[in-house]
């Protein structure tokens, strides 16, 4: 029988719910079901949760769906203290029990998670909310408006990294082994082999300024790091050696010709 009959019988149906988060390489699978269940290569740990109901709406910041679960939830447990660095999707499956058609009921990505007592509310919009995103982005500026290492900046971050190790880490301020010069990193990215990323705000010598702890960052640890560009054109030409895809407008005036005022 498809899970779609199986769905609308009265009596026949045992619904099972499978919830997927993706968090770069990492896998958070849980299921509603009262056993773990094994489904694509991946087990999905039984765990009491519930959501709120799946809907279909013309204002699409509406169907928003709330899980609850456990505190202490591992998925739950990334949003205490730093939000997480990226985007962390959830696909929701759906099945019954004594079948083996599985279907996508639902996804999305996490937007926030509260917590209240012995529970933690995850809050998740749908996959359309994607579309939401302003058109002509690019400003008319001085410095560059690109993002470093994306598609319109052309530089290759596997040309501009450093592959070591943390030689003592507090706060937000990690020491690497070996000094860089001077302001290399200043403005660029910190990785490590657990999947945390964070901006260097500040790099003098060995020492980086982070815009984030990392927790559970020990001395050690792999790191890598990024060199980071202040957008202007002579660190485009100088460093990266880029300046054909330089994406500021350097030669603005600084007085607006048609109003008089300033151009900021």
């Amino acid at each position: 029988m498809t899970w779609r009959l199986t769905d609308l019988s009265i009596f026949g149906g045992r619904p099972v719910e499978l919830f997927r988060f993706v968090y770069g390489v990492n896998r958070y699978c849980f299921t509603s079901s009262d056993a773990d269940v094994s489904y694509q290569g991946e087990s999905y740990k039984a765990t009491p949760m519930e959501r709120t109901g799946i809907s279909i709406a013309h204002d699409i910041s509406k169907a928003d769906i709330t899980i609850t679960v456990p505190r202490d939830n591992k998925l739950a447990a990334l949003y205490v203290g730093p939000p997480p660095d990226d985007v962390i999707s959830l696909t929701i499956y759906g099945y019954h029990k004594g079948d083996s058609e599985f279907v996508v009921l639902w996804q999305g990505r996490v937007t926030s998670v509260m917590f209240a007592g012995s529970t933690a509310s995850i809050t998740c919009e749908p996959l359309f909310t994607s579309l939401r995103r302003p058109g002509l982005r690019a400003m008319y500026q001085r410095l560059c408006r690109h993002e470093l290492y994306g598609a319109a900046c052309g530089a290759q971050s596997e040309s501009y990294k450093v592959v070591t190790t943390a030689a003592a880490y507090s706060g937000v301020t990690l020491t690497l082994p070996v000094p860089l010069a001077d302001g290399w990193a200043t403005g660029g990215l910190l990785t490590t082999s657990k999947g945390a990323k964070r901006w260097v705000l500040a790099q003098v010598g060995a020492a980086l300024t982070l815009n984030n702890a990392i927790p559970g960052l020990v001395a050690g640890d792999a790191v890598t790091v990024y060199a980071g560009c202040d957008c202007t054109r002579e660190t485009c030409n100088a460093k990266f050696n880029n300046i054909l895809n330089f994406g500021g407008f350097p030669w603005t005036p600084y007085k607006n010709p048609f109003a008089g005022d300033p151009i900021m």
